[in-house]
């Protein structure tokens, strides 16, 4: 049966393309952003264009099914968000708990993955809920800072609100998706859309010079 990958390779294109610009705004304001507690997007966005790259050889060079490399980018991409919420919170509970059923849930879909040959989205679920919960307890304390006054310019809130957009919507796709055809549009829009939520937000917060970090 011949596959239209037309929507396919048109979704991984805008999505390679917000990645890259939000790299390309990160470097562009390095001269401030290397001072406060957003200077760790840096690495991580190189590392997320690496770990696309890798998943992009082990799909079409490979011929295999890239799962456990974006498990893994899950894993990595999960630790460093529960970092981030750290920096801010100062929650070490919140923090080594997060981490704990991250790792769980990672090494539960590896051994699903080898074990059953499929997938199990354990580790997506578990990064739903605690971006929820990390988001719940950031705004919370964010409220009840006066310190705060105008959230457009608060670089933090545009983050948070960016990873709560796309982790909750990720969630209802992914466990739905061994239902639904990868190739069609709806599906590509859905992915590209809660992408654009993601990394707009992000372009947006990184690109405020005068923001306000408490």
């Amino acid at each position: 049966m011949q596959h239209d990958y037309t929507y396919y390779y048109i979704s991984t294109a805008i999505i390679y393309a917000l990645i890259l610009i939000t790299t390309w705004v990160t470097v562009k304001n390095w001269s401030y952003l290397s001072k406060i507690k957003e200077s760790i997007f840096l690495p991580f966005l190189c590392f997320t264009i690496v770990i696309e790259l890798i998943s992009n050889y082990y799909v079409w060079i490979l011929v295999r099914n890239a799962s456990i490399v974006l498990d893994f980018y899950t894993l990595i991409a999960m630790l460093f968000t529960i970092y981030w919420f750290y920096s801010y919170l100062r929650i070490k509970w919140l923090a080594i708990i997060s981490s704990i059923l991250m790792i769980a849930s990672y090494l539960i879909s590896v051994y699903y993955v080898e074990s059953y040959v499929d997938e199990l989205p354990a580790i997506v679920i578990a990064a739903a809920l605690i971006i929820t919960l990390n988001v719940f307890i950031f705004f919370n304390k964010m409220l009840l800072n006066n310190k705060v006054k105008k959230y457009t310019n608060h670089r933090p809130f545009w983050i948070t609100i960016g990873l709560f957009v796309f982790h909750i919507n990720a969630m209802p796709l992914v466990l739905f998706l061994p239902n639904l055809k990868r190739l069609t549009w709806q599906v590509s829009g859905v992915l590209v859309f809660i992408n654009l939520i993601m990394y707009g937000c992000f372009i947006y917060a990184l690109s405020l010079k005068s923001a306000r970090d408490e």
